[in-house]
């Protein structure tokens, strides 16, 4: 999160608008606040995956959900076009899917 915040205000000369980013993997997801433009998250977007190697895809989280799964609505920032991804922990692997 704090380097989020740092590229946050290096580059779009703004801060204290992100309260959570989640990686699961090698996918950052950015929690949008406030109706935030998606062409100003795109920027931070590219910047974290060149400053963070092990990221390679980055997806905005809108706010609220949707349907009886209470899924949320992701939207595609930046880096490979996927939702797929394995995620270790405690010498095991598992494949996550961070759409559903």
């Amino acid at each position: 999160l704090r380097l989020l915040k740092e590229i946050a205000k290096e580059v779009l000369n703004e801060e204290g608008i992100w309260s959570r980013i989640d990686v699961v993997g090698d996918i950052a997801l950015i929690h949008r606040k406030f109706n935030y433009p998606i062409n100003k998250l795109k920027i931070l977007a590219n910047e974290l995956i060149k400053r963070m190697p092990g990221i390679k895809v980055v997806y905005a989280i809108e706010p609220g959900t949707r349907n009886k799964y209470r899924l949320r609505k992701l939207i595609h920032l930046a880096g490979e076009k996927r939702t797929i991804t394995i995620y270790r922990e405690h010498g095991c692997e598992y494949e996550v899917d961070v759409e559903k």
